[in-house]
Formats: structure tokens, sequence, C-alpha cells
């Protein structure tokens, strides 16, 4: 997924038009991350965690320190001299990138990692904590909707050549924001309903 987001046409793509940038710090940030930390076991972690810096590092995996760096992280690069920055330097971009997934993977990780979570945190909790991370997401999502007004300046050959405007470019991408997180938002209560019902 990573590979497909970068090297495909879609990481040409994301050059010209916010949409198929927010395509691709979405399946970077969101599903490429998931699978990671869904392919993750106690087993394949126990020679990292045997190392005792990574095995203090486990706090951060705490469901409200995980939410709490995954939203700083997502806000911040999305001020936009910050994005510009990224979208201008290979180097810039690359730690945008790099912190989308690395964070992506500690806020799924009290979900669906291997790693103990608190008690409080159980299948209610989880749910609670995928709808909290989604409409967090969500807010970026409606701002770049609603704006009215250009909030990234980089992409106006793109959009030029596209035949869209910079706010139709912007709306599209924060539409294609709030649909992913309804779809993790559903996902997630049939998971947890199948998990229970199995129990």
């Amino acid at each position: 997924i990573f590979a497909i987001a970068l090297f495909s046409p879609i990481g040409s793509l994301a050059e010209d038009l916010v949409i198929f940038h927010m395509i691709e710090h979405l399946m970077i940030g969101d599903v490429a991350t998931l699978l990671v930390v869904l392919g993750l076991t106690r087993s394949i972690l126990q020679p990292i965690l045997a190392i005792p810096l990574f095995n203090r590092l486990q706090v951060l995996t705490t469901p409200i320190l995980a939410f709490t760096l995954w939203a700083a992280n997502l806000f911040i690069w999305h001020i936009p001299a910050l994005y510009d920055a990224a979208y201008g330097g290979a180097l810039i971009h690359g730690l945008q990138h790099g912190m989308f997934f690395s964070l992506g993977v500690l806020m799924w990780m009290p979900v669906f990692g291997p790693l103990p979570v608190p008690r409080w945190f159980g299948p209610g909790a989880k749910i609670i904590y995928v709808v909290v991370v989604r409409f967090t997401a969500g807010l970026l999502g409606n701002t770049l909707m609603w704006s009215g007004s250009e909030i990234y300046s980089r992409y106006g050959a793109g959009q030029s050549s596209w035949g869209i405007s910079a706010i139709e470019d912007q709306g599209i991408a924060g539409v294609v924001m709030m649909m992913e997180g309804l779809i993790f938002i559903l996902g997630m209560i049939v998971w947890t309903y199948y998990r229970a019902a199995n129990q």
C-alpha cells in the first residue's frame, strides 16, 4: 500500500491535486498502518521489546497518548506553511510521510495491536476511540470542504491542467477524507460486533 501510494500514478498525481495528495496520505497514514498493526504479533515484537529503550516506549501505545500524538502530527503537518514546505522538498516530504506512517501505527496499536491495553479499554471504548479519531480527522476534512478560500497554493498548475478550481480541489479532498473516516467507523462497529458474537 505504501509503495502504491508513492510509486503508482497516485504519487505523481499527488503533485497536481490536493485530492490525490489526500488519497496518498490516507493510504500511508491509515490503510498501510492498519495493515501493519494487524500483522503484528507478540512473537514478532518480542525481540524488539527485549531492548530496554523500546520496552519503555510501549507507553506511547496507550490510547490517550497514542491519539494525542497522532492528532497533533496530523494538524501540525496541515499548517499551510509546513504543508507547502513538504510539497517543495523531498527531505521534508519524506519526513512528513514517515511521521504519518509511524504515528499512524501508534494510533492503531491500542485497537488492533498485540500489546496490553488498560482494562477500561474494552470493545465499547475501542469503538469510541475510532469514532473520536475519525471525527478528529473530520475536523480537517470539514475545514477543506467549507473553507471557501484557497489553503494550499502549490497546486495551481495542476488544477489548471485538470480544469478544477482550488476550492473544488480542496473540497473534494475533504469529502474523500470524510468518506474514508465513515468507512473505518462502520468497519470498526462490524468488527467489534463480530468479536462480541464469537465470544
